[in-house]
């Protein structure tokens, strides 16, 4: 869904391999995380492909990249492990 140009103009949804992706989103809430809502979008999508340690991890939640980047980097040492 997120490759159809179509789909991600209407949902205004920038992908993160955009130059300058921060200066391009903006919310309507004045903090730090304007791309939150467009990389939770990219997460839930693709939920259905992680283990299922992962997504039993992942909190739908604002603020959510700061436990979302502390559990990757443990998924990360895990997978590493094996």
């Amino acid at each position: 869904m997120l490759a159809n140009s179509r789909y991600a103009n209407t949902m205004s949804f920038v992908p993160v391999c955009t130059v300058n992706r921060k200066e391009l989103i903006i919310d309507e809430e004045d903090d730090e995380n304007d791309e939150e809502q467009s990389d939770m979008v990219t997460i839930l999508f693709n939920l259905a492909y992680l283990p299922e340690k992962s997504f039993k991890m992942f909190c739908f939640k604002p603020g959510f990249t700061n436990d979302f980047k502390k559990n990757a980097e443990e998924l990360k040492s895990d997978f590493e492990e094996r």
